[in-house]
């Protein structure tokens, strides 16, 4: 069935979805409160929000929150991304005024005590501290720095640590109130429910909420460039990085072009470099996409005398996506791969839950699944290539990890891609 959408006067958009063979209701609040939002003095306090609205309400402590749910068979998960944060909850379809209950008072009461919050920051410091030392993090964070120098894209989640430390009640508490507000906040609910009666009860339990102002995230501009990091790590990793032009008609080729190229054990990249050759542990093409801005990147992982017979590979695979025509049972296969994803997917009430709020806070709109499986029919290989062309004729972003004395140079390789 379709979902359906409401908004509540204060702004609070309500989107459910009938699933009338279930008896659990997946429900959840998200709020457009993540990095892209922040500027460098507020970095990290969406995510420090986050740990908090778990520590303790005017009604609830810690202890009575997280006992209440296991009462009642629940389970709950909380996350910190680039354009959301996001509260969910799984319980049976007839505690949904409970679940309704617990969330509004995690958003609209959190008590931010001090003594919590120097907790919570220990925590946080650890997470940072941890991350540091994880080289495929210090990659990730490395190469977004490199294709967004100095704008929030490249900022990450958990924050600076110098803002962690000087994170207190007073910033926290005026955060909470510049973003979680009525027209910041969507919940979304997925089960064997009536859209009018989870109205009903949004406007119960979440009306009194301030409308607020929605929060516009930093403009975002592709930069790109080159860089050698950790030169002295035995751990040899390479990644490139390519610009998605949007264009809105060649949406769904490129994620079938990305998934040809590096999804999967039938991908190109795996088939020819992995496979073939055995010249990598791991090697794989992802495609990163917030609001109409995006990245295709590539990720492998070598040994370091192998590194320019991989790169010759890669830049190979690409040439060819850009000026061959992809064979139509090839993209066939592919078309059933993600049909069959996303269909699956359709199927679990958590993953449309969060489907459905996501898409909101990204186009401000939902796509129906038969819309999307239209769409990934109507793919030929000739928006295949041209989907191609668009993206790899982009400036390249080039990184390289580890102990690698002699490697393809950025100009070489952007030569190599015409």
């Amino acid at each position: 069935m379709s979902a359906k959408v409401s908004v509540l006067e204060n702004g609070l958009t309500v989107i459910t979805e009938c699933k009338p063979y279930t008896r659990m209701l997946n429900i959840g609040i998200w709020v457009k409160a993540g990095s892209l939002y922040e500027t460098p003095v507020t970095s990290g306090l969406s995510h420090f929000t986050e740990h908090m609205l778990f520590k303790g309400t005017k009604r609830r402590n810690a202890c009575q929150i997280s006992q209440q749910i296991a009462d009642r068979g629940g389970t709950t998960d909380a996350w910190t991304s680039l354009d959301h944060t996001g509260y969910s909850m799984e319980v049976l379809i007839e505690d949904c005024e409970f679940a309704m209950d617990i969330l509004s008072d995690m958003m609209m009461n959190p008590q931010f005590d001090t003594s919590e919050i120097n907790l919570e920051r220990k925590v946080i410091l650890q997470e940072q501290e941890d991350e540091s030392h994880d080289p495929e993090l210090m990659l990730s964070e490395s190469f977004h720095s490199l294709i967004y120098p100095g704008q929030a894209m490249s900022r990450n989640i958990l924050g600076s640590r110098r803002n962690i430390q000087n994170v207190t009640r007073k910033k926290l508490m005026a955060f909470h109130k510049n973003f979680y507000v009525g027209s910041n906040l969507i919940l979304s609910a997925v089960g064997n429910l009536e859209h009018e009666k989870i109205v009903s009860l949004a406007q119960s339990y979440f009306g009194s909420v301030p409308k607020g102002q929605c929060q516009e995230t930093a403009p975002i501009h592709y930069v790109g460039g080159f860089k050698h990091i950790n030169k002295d790590c035995d751990r040899v990793m390479l990644g490139l990085g390519f610009d998605i032009p949007y264009r809105k008609e060649l949406e769904t080729a490129v994620i079938l072009m990305s998934q040809i190229l590096g999804t999967g054990d039938t991908a190109r990249l795996y088939t020819e470099i992995r496979e073939k050759k055995g010249l990598v542990y791991e090697i794989s093409a992802n495609l990163q996409t917030c609001k109409k801005v995006g990245i295709l990147d590539i990720f492998a992982e070598c040994n370091a005398a192998n590194v320019n017979e991989i790169l010759k590979l890669i830049t190979l695979e690409i040439n060819k996506l850009r000026h061959i025509l992809v064979a139509e049972e090839e993209l066939n296969r592919v078309k059933k791969q993600m049909l069959v994803a996303l269909i699956r997917n359709m199927e679990q009430g958590e993953f449309v839950c969060g489907s459905n709020a996501e898409q909101f806070i990204k186009l401000g709109r939902l796509k129906t699944s038969e819309g999307l499986i239209t769409k990934i029919e109507q793919v030929t290989p000739e928006k295949i290539r041209e989907a191609a062309e668009g993206i790899f004729s982009s400036k390249l972003t080039y990184i390289v990890h580890g102990k690698v004395s002699a490697y393809t140079t950025y100009e070489q390789l952007q030569k190599m891609l015409n």
